[in-house]
């Protein structure tokens, strides 16, 4: 085998991990901004929201919540929660330039 074939197959991993990466923050950005999108009409108003996940480490103190309609799944401040939990929350604020949409838990 040629030896450029061989140096391209070596540096083939690392661009495949990085073409990865891009592929998931893609993915985010975009799923981030399709829900900025559906819950900017929303502002003020209360949802009941599914537990999916408390938050540990860097993200403790919060937890992954799912909302059904509209459909969003997002993170909120919430203490001593469990998976399965419904709690309430409010839209907060929503900026569908940045991509975000502020959640907080009112119940």
């Amino acid at each position: 085998m040629p030896d450029e074939v061989e140096a391209a197959f070596a540096r083939l991993p690392k661009a495949m991990a990085r073409a990865d990466q891009r592929a998931n923050r893609a993915e985010k950005m975009a799923l981030e901004l399709a829900e900025a999108v559906v819950l900017s009409g929303h502002v003020g108003q209360v949802f009941d929201a599914t537990v999916l996940d408390e938050g540990n480490g860097r993200d403790a103190g919060t937890a992954e919540i799912q909302i059904t309609d509209p459909p969003v799944i997002a993170r909120v401040t919430a203490r001593r929660v469990d998976p399965g939990d419904v709690i309430q929350v409010r839209v907060a604020s929503v900026d569908v330039d940045a991509r975000r949409a502020d959640l907080e838990r009112v119940g």
